[in-house]
């Protein structure tokens, strides 16, 4: 019976996709009055200083309730930090205008934003036959023989406005040019990719002698992170580091507009909060992965600051290797030889965390040795 189901959707059905569209779907290229284009280039910026400006008030508020929260006491900041507040603001200010000025150039403004109905049926009919494939692994032929003679239009719905936008998002792209029948490939490809540009570029800026006391060193000025200084560092790591990271991402993916706004926002709030210096149980960002704020705050400390690469990154395999990295470099700072699964419970519990932190005083930037 399966095998005599048609995997192409019908007239019909091709009418009912184009008049259904989620909440999020607009085909105007603007949202609140505001280009899509532009919005790639400030809605990351605009998302920085708010999120910045909220972690702000709990600082100065000073609440009793907030203090057990707090990774660091609030003068741990003047005392152990190299570099004024004053000087990280004006270096973020400049890093965040090279943005704006190498994203006009580099973002395409006619680039295809939510795009009229008629570009997306044939996408969806390029997608059916794979979905009905997935299906029958998923259910059996009989079932899903079924489910497409009597729901194919609200299947393909689903999956190509649902299922593959949030895969993407919480994979930390969003593919949506490429052709559909190589979306999965180009998934892949693309975290593969990301990830390691991000993690070897990273590690070899604290492994590199010149690398870490010419570039890295301006960031890890901050033993004690605070949330607006998440954007700090040198302006060459700025661009190659993350503008570039973003770029060649944006480009490699061919997202809209409107996604790599998305993606951008999203990172940018994953930056800020991991160097918020609040360990909240009621934070949903610190919920997702142990690459949070705890965990990056031990990446700024002495003790672990060349063994540990405290990448930021929503996903696991990032985390996999900075656990692993974390782990050692945390027991061997605090004197134990080898570590099981008992030391990182002790370790999830912030324990030998502190352990670390409380042999902490910094005088002055210490640079890698090489080894």
């Amino acid at each position: 019976m399966a095998q005599s189901v048609a995997s192409s959707l019908t007239e019909s059905q091709k009418s009912y996709l184009s008049s259904v569209h989620p909440w999020y779907y607009k085909p105007d290229p603007q949202l609140w009055m505001v280009s899509d284009f532009w919005l790639s280039l400030l809605a990351h910026i605009i998302a920085y200083w708010l999120f910045c400006f909220s972690f702000e008030i709990l600082d100065r508020a000073d609440w009793e309730w907030l203090k057990k929260y707090r990774i660091h006491e609030s003068s741990e900041v003047t005392l152990q930090n190299r570099v004024t507040k004053k000087q990280v603001l004006a270096t973020i200010i400049f890093q965040q205008a090279m943005q704006i000025t190498f994203g006009y150039h580099w973002m395409d403004a006619d680039a295809e934003t939510g795009g009229p109905a008629s570009i997306h049926i044939p996408r969806m009919e390029a997608l059916a036959p794979t979905v009905l494939r997935s299906l029958e692994a998923l259910v059996g032929r009989g079932l899903a023989a079924y489910l497409w003679l009597h729901k194919a239009q609200d299947v393909v719905y689903y999956v190509y406005w649902w299922a593959i936008p949030l895969a993407q998002l919480f994979a930390g792209l969003s593919v949506s040019r490429p052709p559909l029948f190589n979306v999965q490939l180009t998934n892949v490809f693309c975290s593969f990719f990301i990830d390691t540009w991000q993690y070897f570029l990273h590690r070899a800026m604290h492994i590199n002698t010149f690398l870490f006391t010419t570039i890295h060193s301006w960031h890890h000025g901050l033993y004690v992170p605070y949330a607006y200084g998440g954007g700090y560092s040198h302006p060459v790591e700025g661009l190659v580091l993350a503008t570039c990271g973003a770029a060649i991402s944006e480009w490699l993916t061919g997202m809209s507009l409107r996604q790599a706004a998305l993606l951008f926002t999203i990172a940018t709030f994953k930056t800020v909060d991991d160097h918020c210096g609040y360990s909240l149980p009621f934070d949903p960002l610190q919920w997702f992965t142990s690459c949070n704020a705890d965990y990056h705050d031990i990446h700024h400390q002495v003790c672990t600051l060349h063994q540990t690469s405290g990448c930021i990154s929503l996903n696991p395999t990032i985390e996999y290797w900075n656990k692993v990295q974390l782990l050692t470099a945390v027991l061997h700072a605090l004197g134990c030889a080898s570590w099981d699964t008992d030391d990182e419970t002790r370790l999830r519990g912030s324990q030998t965390a502190q352990g670390c932190r409380d042999k902490i005083f910094v005088t002055q930037i210490t640079p890698p040795t090489l080894q």
